[in-house]
């Protein structure tokens, strides 16, 4: 069957150059269509994914990457960045690892969704709060352009995909 989810994974693939891939927060959903990938997360899962070559802990909040500069062809951050402290260290450090011309592919909740907005206007008061306190912090598609842009990265491509 093929998810949401599923779909979201195909299409950050899709979205990589060739070469190696630095998979950030992957733990709770290893990306099963990369190869020669390196998965980093705040905690690892008990095995990792045979696609990946090597797993490392990291907790972005106040670590640096345990990587040398410019290792990486592509990165890919997929709904970690509203969970991170300081998003513009975090950004540094996925521009650090990165390649001349490497590529991020970063997808975040919008925070113009028109889901969101009903929620936050109209039924905070009368379902559960989907986000109990994770999200730090939540960007327009204009505020994340700023955020990169400050942080050394040039946007090729915003794309909304279910959010």
């Amino acid at each position: 069957m093929n998810t949401l989810k599923d779909q979201k994974l195909q299409l950050q693939k899709e979205y990589c150059k060739a070469g190696n891939v630095l998979d950030i927060g992957f733990s709770a959903n290893p990306n099963r269509y990369l190869s020669d990938a390196v998965g980093v997360d705040i905690a690892l899962p008990k095995t990792i994914p045979s696609n990946y070559s090597r797993a490392v802990t990291c907790n972005l909040n106040h670590e640096s990457l345990p990587l040398p500069d410019a290792q990486f062809d592509n990165v890919i951050a997929g709904d970690v960045i509203e969970h991170v402290e300081n998003p513009s260290f975090f950004l540094r450090e996925m521009n650090r690892v990165l390649k001349q011309d490497g590529r991020l592919i970063i997808s975040t909740p919008q925070a113009n969704d028109w889901w969101t907005t009903l929620h936050n206007w109209f039924f905070r008061g009368i379902i559960n709060d989907p986000d109990p306190g994770e999200h730090l912090s939540n960007w327009t598609f204009l505020d994340m352009t700023r955020l990169l842009k400050k942080n050394g990265f040039v946007v090729e491509k915003i794309e909304g995909f279910y959010m």
